[in-house]
């Protein structure tokens, strides 16, 4: 709902970001604002954000969306082996969680970003609707969601 009323800017900040339905929505909603002229700002922990490299990506090639990772892990394949060359440096996390708009109102604390943060319903997440591959292209050239033209790379099962 912030994103979606704020006129200027959105600074965001997490620890954690999931590539899951609630992590995508809020991608979107992100990418939507950008659209309309809003100023987002997005800081990320790296440790947070696997699997995530080509959305990141896609969101910080936005004219309108500036994404930094806090503490980057130099090999963006196993974060595991990252840790094993570089332990002090990458033991640094960055555990904020706050999201602000328009310099008037800020959400600080809480959750992560991801399903797994948010109470389960019988049908799925409260008020979201399920994550729907699409293969089509959105009228930026980005993949789309069908809803808007937010990126969303293809999710690999594990």
């Amino acid at each position: 709902m912030l994103a979606r009323l704020a006129e200027r800017s959105l600074d965001v900040q997490y620890y954690i970001w999931h590539g899951d339905t609630s992590g995508f929505l809020l991608f979107e909603e992100l990418w939507n604002a950008a659209g309309r002229g809003v100023r987002v700002r997005l800081l990320l922990d790296d440790n947070g954000t696997s699997g995530l490299d080509e959305v990141i990506a896609a969101l910080d090639s936005h004219p309108g969306i500036e994404v930094r990772l806090f503490n980057p892990f130099a090999y963006r394949g196993s974060r595991a082996l990252g840790y094993l060359g570089d332990f002090e440096r990458l033991n640094r996390r960055m555990h904020n969680k706050s999201f602000t708009g328009d310099s008037q109102l800020t959400i600080v604390g809480g959750r992560n970003v991801g399903d797994e943060y948010l109470p389960r319903r019988e049908h799925g997440l409260p008020g979201a609707r399920r994550h729907r591959r699409r293969s089509r292209r959105g009228e930026s050239g980005t993949p789309s969601t069908g809803t808007g033209t937010a990126p969303r790379p293809t999710r690999r099962r594990r």
